[in-house]
């Protein structure tokens, strides 16, 4: 990883904890192509797999917060190295399990786990790099997201074909058992001498803060049924086999991802030295070119023009994903628009992007009730496009 004038420690922690965000979405994310064989093995509905999504979700959400205040409290490299043993895992198991309610309660545990590493995870990149960089820093740190998520996808549609959904969990579960090791050996980031505590509801003073979290709720709305259905999607509607619609939007997640994340990172820093408001002009920018780009997918009559589509559509979207972050870190700090309150570092790290992608679950449940509802077919670009309207 290039990561000039970063000093050993950050390198280590950056490529570390970049690492445990590959194998975190990979886990979370590959699922989704095999939702199709879970469907035929245990003779459920759509709005059915949408509760196997909602489980994670809802249990992450919750969690949150707890396992991040304890993350201030205690030890967040310990709290990051039992969250990943914790969902690595229920992963595992989940290729065990017997009955649909059994596969739902182990995508709840993994919620757990999960909920365990991201708030610690962001709190020490926030402690362990300045915030001239951060930006930065949160995109390199995201590309673990977008390369992870698309090799479960990618993973997923490829071991589902060739041994079913089962080995799928076995699979990914392995890896982080050896990242939970890694991370136990980083030394413990240093904290602000001044950080006390301070009660979780001084964080919804903050009107950036509330802001960023409205927002965020349409951001996961939207993402989240592109992410969790646009397989099933191009499966049913535009002629793509299973492998291929897990591969290829495998793909379009990594490239565009990766190529979105650093060009919005890059793009906020220069913005944010020119205008006060230039961070949050960033994403805004993104969300408005992408909107039409996304609808154009769902109703373009070739493959070529879904894949086309979806591709530049998916960079401008991610755009939001470095400048999103590094607010959030600095409300431990200071926020844009109101002190920030201090003791409360891993919970407002953790927020608002990642807290608010937790929170838009209407996305998967809205589009398995529309799913079976032929006559509403025309619903999902309408809600696909929403961030950007």
């Amino acid at each position: 990883m290039n990561t000039p004038g970063f000093s050993p420690y950050q390198k280590r922690v950056l490529i570390v904890l970049t690492l445990i965000n590959f194998v975190n979405w990979m886990d979370r994310q590959i699922v989704y192509p095999l939702m199709p064989l879970i469907k035929a093995d245990f003779h459920v509905t759509f709005m059915q797999l949408g509760w196997l999504v909602a489980a994670f979700s809802i249990v992450h959400a919750f969690t949150t917060l707890g396992l991040g205040r304890l993350a201030d409290l205690t030890s967040r490299k310990k709290v990051i190295s039992y969250g990943v043993l914790f969902w690595s895992g229920a992963t595992f198991i989940g290729g065990l399990a017997a009955s649909f309610r059994s596969l739902l309660m182990t995508r709840a545990m993994v919620g757990v786990g999960e909920a365990a590493y991201s708030p610690a995870a962001s709190a020490i990149i926030s402690e362990s790099f300045s915030r001239r960089i951060r930006a930065r820093v949160q995109g390199i740190f995201d590309l673990g997201m977008f390369i992870g998520g698309a090799a479960g996808l990618a993973m997923g549609a490829i071991l589902a074909e060739w041994v079913g959904w089962r080995p799928a969990f076995f699979v990914v579960g392995i890896p982080g058992l050896l990242l939970a090791l890694a991370i136990v050996r980083l030394p413990e980031a240093p904290r602000a001498p001044s950080e006390k505590n301070a009660p979780i509801k001084e964080l919804f003073r903050i009107p950036g803060y509330v802001l960023a979290l409205i927002s965020g709720w349409f951001i996961a709305f939207a993402g989240h049924s592109y992410v969790i259905w646009g397989t099933e999607f191009v499966y049913r509607y535009k002629g793509f086999s299973l492998r291929q619609a897990g591969t290829l939007l495998g793909g379009i997640v990594v490239l565009a991802g990766v190529l979105g994340v650093m060009t919005g990172a890059v793009v906020a820093g220069r913005l944010a030295q020119a205008f006060p408001w230039g961070r949050a002009l960033t994403p805004a920018i993104g969300f408005l070119v992408s909107a039409p780009l996304i609808v154009g997918a769902l109703h373009a009559p070739t493959r070529t023009g879904v894949l086309g589509c979806f591709f530049v559509g998916s960079f401008f979207m991610t755009w939001y994903h470095g400048p999103l972050t590094a607010f959030g870190a600095s409300i431990g700090q200071r926020c844009w628009l109101h002190p920030g309150p201090r003791g409360l570092r891993a919970i407002a790290d953790r927020s608002p992007r990642r807290r608010s992608r937790e929170w838009g679950l209407d996305g998967p449940g809205g589009h398995a009730w529309v799913s079976e509802r032929p006559h509403l077919i025309q619903a999902p670009p309408l809600c696909v496009a929403q961030p950007g309207c």
